[in-house]
């Protein structure tokens, strides 16, 4: 009897764990989306003349705005 309410602990503990982990990762990804959506707003409302900064990795590259946009949708 002990040992099965051990495992019965043991499964509530981990599958815990991975509810938090997963609650965890779903709002990193929805700052993400927030984030994105705020940069495709930004690039919408910029001058289409004017190049846009992109990072790319560690250092940034210029673009078009079309083409800024259409990489921060993808």
């Amino acid at each position: 009897m002990v040992d099965k309410d051990q495992k019965n602990i043991n499964e509530f503990s981990r599958l815990h764990m991975f509810q938090k982990e997963v609650k965890m990762e779903m709002q990193a990804n929805q700052e993400m989306l927030n984030n994105l959506e705020d940069a495709e707003t930004e690039l919408e409302m910029a001058d289409e003349e004017d190049p846009i900064a992109l990072k790319f990795g560690h250092c940034f590259i210029r673009a078009s705005a079309e083409d800024a946009i259409s990489y921060v949708c993808k």
